[in-house]
């Protein structure tokens, strides 16, 4: 747990001093909000199928370089319900999160309407189901090195589409055996952290991962953007049994640049 944490602290800290060494004044805070769908599969929790539906929330922070390069810093939460149309007894809360900093090389700097960035960083993913309260529980956590890509494209002064990408490479990943509450849990249930960063190193062997995320934004003035964003997520993993988890949010919300 601790060298995840050290890892972490990192790739943040490292961001953030490199980031304020040679910023420009384009520091861009985003908020969105949104809906949330998809599909569950977790043959350790239910050999059923579920529906994901729920409110998705996003918050950003990007930090330009003078060479065109970005720090890239977001935090999306996702709060959902699984429901399968097999039965309306095993409704169960879902709860998704993800945790990315990034450094994006400028490919091609300079004025064109097409703009490349390509780089990597760290994420932490978490996924956690909890069903009738506290009874049972499952879920799936991988804290991993990624690569990743940008593209912009002006359409015009105002018009702006953008999709990013991360794949993670090599990771931490946490996938309990079985659900409930076993003896590591109930010693360190005070410690919720602790128990969703206890796992093994390992890479495309034992799981998949992939975040993409298409922008549209539309400039109100030299400060403010509106963004309308479609974002996709795919986790896999056949450690234990087969885990299978896609979310799909469309959200709304703003930019703002410091």
């Amino acid at each position: 747990m601790k060298k995840i944490y050290l890892l972490m602290g990192c790739t943040l800290l490292c961001a953030s001093i490199y980031a304020q060494s040679v910023s420009r004044n384009e520091d861009v805070l985003s908020l969105s909000l949104g809906y949330a769908s998809g599909a569950f599969q977790d043959q350790v929790f239910s050999p059923l199928t579920y529906d994901i539906r729920g409110t998705a929330v996003g918050l950003g922070y990007t930090k330009h370089t003078r060479g065109g390069d970005q720090i890239v810093i977001h935090l999306d939460f996702v709060t959902s319900l699984l429901s399968s149309d097999r039965s309306d007894k095993h409704d169960t809360d879902n709860y998704q999160g993800i945790l990315m900093a990034n450094y994006l090389h400028h490919l091609n700097p300079g004025k064109g309407a097409w703009q490349f960035l390509a780089g990597g960083g760290f994420q932490s993913y978490l996924n956690a189901s909890f069903f009738d309260g506290t009874e049972s529980i499952a879920f799936l956590g991988l804290h991993a090195f990624n690569i990743a890509g940008k593209v912009t494209y002006d359409l015009s002064e105002r018009h702006q589409f953008a999709a990013a990408l991360q794949i993670p490479v090599f990771g931490q990943l946490v996938r309990p055996p079985y659900t409930g509450w076993n003896k590591f849990i109930q010693e360190n249930e005070d410690t919720p952290l602790r128990i969703f960063t206890s796992g093994n190193w390992t890479s495309f062997q034992d799981f998949f991962g992939l975040n993409l995320a298409l922008n549209y934004y539309y400039r109100l003035s030299d400060r403010w953007r509106l963004l309308m964003q479609y974002d996709t997520r795919f986790y896999r993993s056949s450690t234990t049994e087969i885990t299978n988890i896609l979310a799909a949010n469309l959200r709304v919300g703003a930019t703002f640049n410091i």
